[in-house]
Order: C-alpha cells, then structure tokens, then sequence
C-alpha cells in the first residue's frame, strides 16, 4: 500500500482458531457484551473492509478487547503458550490482506519473563506491528511496575502500545445493576433502533 492516510486502531476480530471458544465464552455475560459479541464482524474481516471502504480508512489495527484474557484463560493449560498461539494465529489470518489489517500482540502483563519472551517472539511475526493491552487488570492500572518489562520490550523494538479501556468488573455490574434482565431488554431494544451504534452508511460521520 502506497499511501496510508487513514487507519482505525480499534479493529476487533477473533482470530479462526480461537473465536468459536471465545464467544462460547463471552456468551450470557450481560447485555452490552451479548449485543456486542454477536456482531458479525469478530469473524468476518470483510465486515471491517466494507465500513472501513465507506470511512476512507485504509489500514484496520486489531487490539485486545478487554475480557481475550480471562478467555484466554478459561481454555486451560500455559496462559502465555496459549496467548502465543492466539497471536500466531492471528498473523497467519491477516497475513493474506496485504497489509490492510494488521494487529497488536497480546500479553500477560502478570506471566514473567516467559511472557515478556513470548511477546518479543509474536512481535516477529508478519502483521503484528503493536503490542495490546488494556487499561485496568482486576485494578491494577498501566503504571504498576509489573508492566516496565513490557514498555522496555515496546522501546526496544519501536513498537507502539495501543490501549484499549477495561471490561467492567463483575462488582460494579451488580452496583449498576448493569447484568438487570429489564436493561438488557431495554439495550436491545435500542440497538435495534440504531440508537446505540449508528447505521453503517453513517460510519464516515462516526469515526
């Protein structure tokens, strides 16, 4: 690609051999997360490519969304062997795009020094240009010193750190009566109105 003038670093995809797992796992954890995760375009990239035609955007990024982790986790076994086989399969999903998706890596920020190796081997691979994490981890914010090895590593390797916000803990779901059967009703209600996410050809206006 030429020319970039546009690129949206908020692109969220599940990669092949993760996303049947993954939305087995987000499913029936509250109203926002249901609507979102049913979206067609966590396995469907020319989703993106459509929306981003319309945007005049030309290169999608794919981040961490909040809750890949505690996915992650839930399959079992070596958290960061896992993650890396979610990164690489990841890059061999974007591989054939061409540059016009490309992803930032993800890591345990709490794994050690396996973790920190796992993400420099991920960085290698093609399409991973970044590193993903999230905000906040069950309240332990970015600048913890837990997370110096992977800024150091970000520096090393001239990477960008991309930052996406934090699922919202369980604690607070309940506070905010957020998991209410009656607003989950009511959040699909207006999401089938186009209240809460625009209509597609709206999508130059929206980013």
């Amino acid at each position: 690609m030429s020319t970039i003038r546009r690129i949206d670093c908020n692109v969220h995809s599940l990669p092949s051999a993760f996303a049947e797992q993954l939305t087995r796992h987000r499913a029936g954890r509250g109203a926002v997360q249901d609507i979102v995760a049913a979206r067609p375009g966590w396995r469907d990239l020319s989703v993106h490519e459509n929306l981003m035609g319309k945007s005049d955007v030309d290169v999608g990024i794919v981040v961490e969304h909040g809750s890949l982790l505690a996915g992650l986790r839930a399959l079992g076994g070596s958290l960061n062997e896992t993650v890396e086989d979610y990164n690489r399969s990841m890059s061999e999903d974007l591989a054939s795009h061409n540059g016009k998706f490309l992803a930032a890596a993800s890591v345990d920020p709490f794994g050690g020094k396996e973790a920190i190796r796992q993400l420099d081997r991920s960085l290698s691979l093609p399409a991973i240009v970044a590193i993903g994490l999230v905000a906040s981890y069950d309240g332990i914010a970015l600048d913890d010193p837990v997370f110096e090895p992977i800024f150091d590593l970000a520096r090393d390797r001239d990477v960008p750190v991309l930052v996406h916000p934090s699922t919202v803990p369980d604690q607070w779901m309940k506070a905010l009566r957020l998991d209410n059967m009656f607003l989950r009703g009511w959040i699909r209600s207006l999401y089938r109105r186009r209240a809460v996410y625009p209509p597609h050809g709206d999508q130059r206006n929206f980013r």
